[in-house]
């Protein structure tokens, strides 16, 4: 397996500057027990209709944390209406993103470290070559349709010999686990979906991960503004 992130040296030399958002994001949580307000960075599923989403928060306050009994109701709604292959977490996106865009559209761009777009033109490349990315077209601007959001779903796990984590970081009302990134990744072999060529990682869900096979495939075609990393898998 490899992690993918963009290309600093690249976006330095070829800047793309992207001002954009998804259509609808849940709230964070305000846990009355440990009393952290917080919510997950980096998970975002552009493909879900966030109408959806907005008719499980029907009464809630918009703009406010949810406490934990409001949070997990929700999440349990959008998961029966949406299906459990998406986690849910505090903070996730929903829907397209919406925004402007300015410079250079490369075959990759990144609205931000964690969050990848593919060109269409790469996009149809990459499907002759028999890899089938789940996208969403961004809307940023005239052309529309000429960027697409690669949707990756937090589905593979950190081996557990990598986790630091105290008992006492891990609050049980609000959920909140207190991880620490650790010196060398290592992914739970036992959780590596094999319908899914990217991926992130849960426990840290702004680090994405493709497969060997995919990371070969990109590199061949010599695509610009990304770095692949190879990582250790063990059972």
């Amino acid at each position: 397996m490899l992690l993918i992130h963009p290309d600093d040296a690249w976006e330095r030399l070829n800047p793309c500057e992207i001002n954009a958002r998804h259509i609808f994001s849940l709230p964070g949580i305000r846990c009355p027990k440990c009393r952290v307000t917080w919510a997950t960075t980096g998970v975002a599923y552009p493909t879900v209709s966030p109408d959806v989403v907005k008719h499980q928060c029907a009464g809630i306050p918009t703009g406010r944390p949810m406490s934990p009994e409001q949070f997990y109701a929700v999440a349990h709604g959008i998961s029966q209406v949406i299906g459990d292959q998406y986690p849910i977490y505090p903070g996730t996106d929903f829907g397209a993103l919406q925004g402007k865009r300015k410079g250079v559209i490369s075959d990759f761009v990144w609205l931000n470290p964690w969050t990848p777009l593919i060109h269409k033109s790469a996009f149809d490349q990459v499907v002759k070559k028999g890899l089938q990315f789940k996208t969403a077209t961004a809307l940023l601007d005239a052309p529309i349709g000429d960027v697409l959001e690669i949707e990756a779903i937090p589905s593979v796990a950190l081996h557990p010999k990598c986790l630091a984590i105290a008992k006492s970081e891990v609050c049980s009302t609000c959920g909140r686990k207190a991880y620490q990134m650790p010196d060398q990744i290592v992914l739970d072999g036992g959780t590596i979906p094999q319908d899914q060529i990217i991926m992130r990682i849960r426990e840290f869900p702004t680090l994405l991960v493709v497969s060997n096979i995919t990371g070969q495939v990109l590199t061949e075609m010599k695509f610009d503004n990304f770095t692949l990393t190879e990582v250790e898998t063990a059972e």
